[in-house]
């Protein structure tokens, strides 16, 4: 969770930025999450209910603390909906599932760029989406979807 916990101007533009990064960070105390909260860190893909969703946009709406926490964050966009909800009355009705196939076996920090053969993977997995495919390096996987998607 140290991404969090420290200082993070990567989305800013500006010369120097991972200068005074570094300095900010060895000056000042860790950030702690307000209202007691306990960070939770998650895949940025997720599916809510109404209820949920409501629930999620009236915090960030109203806890202008913590929408402040996570402006200097790296990657606030993997934590601030489970820090959100694993920290409310919504937390026992969490399913750790974002029902994604996503194939990581290419290594490096990028995800494999699915094609035709990774079909039978695809239409076999309980995933409703997948990620990540490629028009120009294999179309044919798209018309396979396609056809079995109508069929």
């Amino acid at each position: 969770m140290i991404r969090i916990k420290k200082y993070s101007l990567v989305n800013f533009k500006f010369k120097g930025k991972y200068l005074i990064e570094r300095i900010m960070n060895l000056v000042s105390p860790e950030k702690k999450l307000p209202n007691n909260y306990h960070p939770y860190g998650d895949s940025m893909f997720w599916m809510l209910s109404p209820e949920c969703a409501l629930y999620v946009a009236n915090k960030v709406r109203n806890d202008k603390r913590f929408l402040k926490f996570f402006k200097y964050s790296w990657g606030a966009d993997e934590f601030v909906f489970s820090t959100i909800l694993m920290n409310s009355k919504y937390k026992e009705r969490i399913v750790n599932n974002n029902y994604r196939y996503i194939d990581w076996s290419a290594g490096g920090s990028h995800p494999k760029v699915l094609g035709k053969n990774d079909f039978d993977k695809l239409i076999n997995s309980e995933s409703l989406f997948a990620r990540k495919f490629h028009l120009s390096k294999d179309s044919e996987i798209f018309d396979l979807l396609d056809q079995h998607l109508t069929s």
